[in-house]
């Protein structure tokens, strides 16, 4: 069954109205699969890239969002930055924050 908006359409219903309503089908059962692993996504720790010039910064706040389970990765510079992205096996989603 598919749900648009209170008007439930049954599996018969949508086999009888031919390709169309096998499309919608499909499309909903993509959207449903997108929404669950944005969940599933929204609930694992994250991997961090922390940038400062300053190691004893870099130290605590890796330390600090280790302990909440993030995986972190940290650089002393642009150059050791970019160097971190480029050998990262994720997907690179974010924006940069300066914190000072």
């Amino acid at each position: 069954m598919i749900d648009f908006s209170g008007v439930v359409i049954g599996q018969a219903e949508l086999e009888a109205q031919g390709p169309a309503p096998r499309m919608v089908r499909e499309i909903a059962a993509t959207i449903h699969d997108l929404e669950e692993q944005r969940a599933a996504d929204a609930e694992a720790p994250g991997h961090i890239l922390i940038v400062d010039n300053k190691e004893p910064n870099r130290d605590l706040l890796s330390r600090r969002l280790e302990h909440e389970e993030h995986r972190c990765v940290t650089a002393a510079d642009g150059r050791q930055a970019l160097e971190a992205i480029a050998k990262a096996d994720s997907p690179r989603q974010g924006s940069p924050r300066d914190l000072t």
